[in-house]
């Protein structure tokens, strides 16, 4: 089992990783958007960086439309200002030159969003930025605007393990260890993109399963953890090897794991390495699943928890794995019922579920298993014998 000492620095090294994260993004956007005052208003709402790091984002997204598709050259200060003018300088009853910024909007988030396939939700998060964007100038939009609703769709089919085997087994090492690493944890494709060597180092050290932690998700900054198996240790072992060659050094502790020729890899080209070997295949006849929108790395984790689910393991413990606030919250409540290595032992149930060859998995589990109950009746009968050759011998007058 691992060492757990480690996880409260571990737990503040994410924590900071991911605001760093966050920042540098937030940075390249505002570089191509431009430091300008109407921006920094904006920003000056938000305290988190998360949060003003995702308004970048989508008014990013918002000022590329207009600039690629409409011929928009202005700067946001002078968005601002061109919408006042045409709100309080145009003619009284000129109602297309006072709408004429929420036609934009309205033409951004109902058409060209739409057609993009961007879900209602995503769509009505831009038009919120945007148009806080105009509010806090002092510039709001002209007339009524809605996000448009459209039918909900129906989720793409599920991914079965062995589809899922497949396509793994047929990425390049680089690929399928950060993939696999989140089947075989149920955590998400960003957290396994953030380790550290730091935080698996428990592999030099014989870890099995090897604990992964993780410090706070969504709404909730609650400490959980999961583990992954035995494919993912012998695969980062192997990864660590190719890692050395590619940046021409030994990995530090702080380093990325997940680093390629030009940086760290990214969550957009995972995504699509894993849809384009999953169509590939299925062209093949070798995966039966041959829905691109399932090939998704997000679905790896419904698989996660739907294998969990066949394994037996309890609602409450694995969606401890996955960093579910309420269970997480049963867990800490029930310490006294549900110890460390009762969180492993549910692992171990799951790991062939999840495994590259479950026959293979379930076969070592179940030798191991078979060792542990003979060396426990060794110790016992060793005991036993010890105390019958104490109870035998004279005693000393």
């Amino acid at each position: 089992m691992t060492n757990t000492d480690r996880s409260p620095l571990l737990s503040n090294v994410q924590q900071n990783r991911y605001a760093e994260q966050s920042r540098k993004s937030g940075e390249r956007f505002l570089a191509r958007i431009g430091d300008c005052r109407s921006i920094q208003r904006i920003l000056m709402k938000y305290g988190k960086v998360l949060s003003w790091s995702a308004c970048l984002f989508h008014l990013d997204r918002y000022f590329t439309w207009l600039r690629e598709k409409k011929g928009v050259t202005m700067s946001p200060d002078e968005l601002i200002q061109d919408n006042l003018k045409c709100v309080y300088e145009s003619a009284s009853i000129d109602v297309q030159t006072k709408r004429r910024h929420t036609d934009w909007l309205d033409e951004f988030v109902n058409r060209f969003l739409v057609d993009k396939g961007i879900v209602d939700q995503s769509r009505a998060t831009t038009a919120s930025f945007v148009r806080l964007f105009y509010s806090r100038n002092d510039s709001p939009l002209f007339g009524a605007f809605a996000v448009s609703l459209h039918a909900v769709r129906p989720p793409p089919p599920p991914l079965e393990a062995n589809d899922i085997r497949a396509v793994l087994k047929a990425l390049p090492l680089a690929q399928r260890i950060p993939l696999l690493m989140m089947w075989q944890g149920g955590i998400e494709i960003n957290r396994v993109l953030s380790l550290t060597w730091r935080d698996v180092s428990g592999i030099e050290q014989g870890d099995y399963p090897l604990r992964l932690q993780a410090y706070g998700r969504k709404r909730h900054r609650r400490v959980f953890h999961t583990y992954v198996g035995r494919d993912s240790i012998a695969g980062v072992k192997a990864w660590s090897e190719k890692w050395a060659d590619l940046q021409k050094k030994r990995p530090n502790p702080e380093d990325l794991v997940f680093m390629g020729k030009g940086g760290p890899m990214s969550v957009g080209n995972l995504n699509e390495a894993l849809r384009r070997m999953a169509l590939r295949l299925a062209r093949q006849g070798l995966v039966r699943n041959a829905n691109p929108q399932s090939w998704h790395s997000h679905y790896l984790r419904h698989s996660f928890e739907t294998e969990a689910a066949h394994a037996g393991v309890p609602k409450e413990v694995r969606g401890f794995f996955e960093g579910h606030v309420t269970d997480i919250a049963w867990v800490y409540n029930h310490t006294d019922a549900i110890h460390e290595e009762d969180l492993v032992s549910a692992y171990l149930k799951l790991e062939p579920y999840v495994s590259l060859d479950q026959t293979e998995a379930t076969m070592k589990r179940d030798y191991e298993e078979k060792e542990r109950v003979l060396l426990r009746r060794l110790a016992a009968l060793e005991e036993r014998v010890s105390r019958m050759t104490a109870e035998a011998e004279p005693s000393v007058p």
